[in-house]
């Protein structure tokens, strides 16, 4: 009887094509898939099919309505009060000071002032599993942050430390489950310095979240070209530099060489980015500006050799 059930299964299934795996879904929404299956077991957001080895299957319209979560969360509603809305049109969340979101962020700041670490890394835990990464980073990780660092004494100073330290070490984790799922695209993601690498893994998982295989390299404020030289030949075709201060003289020359060779695809993000946002710019009219030169020189050799 189970073998009957299995083939109208996958007749159905057959049926509703395209279909997507978690990962693609995943790939598409930018919603990792602990969040996604969180969303299903608690929240009863989605319901996707299964195939007969219980893999999970969406539709189109689980996408749209995964898009449609994002768009609620992004307004600050809390998780748990999406699924009214998603019956309800006429439902009113509560976004007042008071909501789910709020008393997560109190929550997490009492955890730190307390010095409970271990407390603190479980709230973290728990929000990762039921909110993107991008939403936890507008609501609660920037504004939390920014709290910590506006206190001036020095036991608030010790605060931050303690609450980046976690941090990291929650998007970290993230970031190495992450790992796991297999991916065609690669990137090398460069850190410049030791510093704000909690904003480094923040990057590395939106990365991640487009269905990238992610290497990550902390500290790296040298020998850019030898990096290149390295991976050029495998299946990485990607570079990206993340920095919060502007590069060092040797990096932004390391770069200009890099995309004006070709060798790879380079960008810049973080600060660095708004910082050198000439830097390409300059190194493609230099390099128009040679081959201009050169092509007149070439022009004005063969008219005196005529």
């Amino acid at each position: 009887m189970k073998a009957i059930n299995d083939h109208v299964i996958e007749n159905n299934l057959s049926d509703e094509k395209p279909l997507l795996s978690i990962g693609e879904v995943s790939e598409v929404t930018g919603v990792n898939t602990v969040t996604l299956r969180a969303w299903q077991r608690r929240y009863g957001l989605l319901k996707p099919q299964r195939t007969p080895k219980g893999h999970r299957m969406y539709t189109s319209k689980d996408v749209a309505l995964i898009n449609n979560i994002l768009k609620w969360l992004d307004r600050g509603v809390p998780v748990g009060q999406v699924k009214a809305l998603l019956n309800d049109e006429t439902f009113t969340p509560n976004t007042s000071s008071d909501t789910e979101m709020a008393r997560e962020a109190d929550e997490l700041k009492k955890a730190v002032m307390d010095f409970d670490v271990p407390r603190l890394k479980r709230l973290l835990s728990e929000l990762t599993k039921h909110y993107p990464i991008t939403v936890l980073e507008r609501n609660l990780f920037i504004p939390l942050t920014a709290f910590f660092s506006e206190q001036k004494s020095d036991v608030i100073g010790l605060c931050l430390n303690t609450w980046l330290t976690a941090l990291r070490h929650e998007l970290l984790r993230c970031f190495q489950l992450g790992q796991k799922a297999p991916s065609k695209k690669h990137c090398v993601l460069v850190s410049t310095s030791m510093n704000d690498l909690h904003l480094f893994y923040g990057q590395a998982l939106n990365y991640q979240s487009k269905g990238y295989a992610v290497t990550t390299i902390e500290g790296l404020d040298s020998n850019l070209i030898s990096l290149v030289k390295t991976i050029k030949n495998s299946d990485t075709k990607e570079l990206v530099i993340f920095s919060e201060v502007a590069l060092s003289a040797s990096m932004k020359r390391d770069v200009v060489t890099i995309a004006d060779e070709e060798l790879v695809s380079v960008s810049l993000l973080g600060k660095c980015r708004v910082i050198h946002s000439d830097l390409f710019t300059t190194s493609k009219t230099q390099h128009a500006e040679k081959a201009s030169s050169s092509s007149v020189s070439e022009k004005s050799e063969r008219e005196q050799f005529q």
